[in-house]
């Protein structure tokens, strides 16, 4: 688990940081595809909390699609980055 290392002028951490965040965490360099890389907001818990859920992939294969993938949960207020 890693933490915030970056900041945004509200103190969130907005979707392009926590794909930068995560790229640092994976265990191999994700493709420079668009389709290699996807987040979503999600909130979990009760009361609800702020994560972006990022999914990051090494490479497409011959129809396009990602092969192995790396999944995360970047806490939205802390930065920690963890294993989906």
């Amino acid at each position: 688990m890693s933490a915030r290392t970056c900041g945004s002028s509200q103190g969130e951490i907005d979707g392009d940081e926590a794909v930068e965040l995560a790229r640092a965490e994976a265990t191999f360099e994700p493709c420079a595809e668009i389709q290699c890389q996807q987040r979503r907001f999600v909130q979990r818990g009760i009361p609800p909390r702020a994560y972006w859920g990022v999914v990051l992939a090494d490479e497409l294969d011959a129809e396009g699609r990602p092969t192995r993938t790396e999944s995360f949960l970047v806490d939205v207020q802390t930065g920690d980055v963890r294993r989906a």
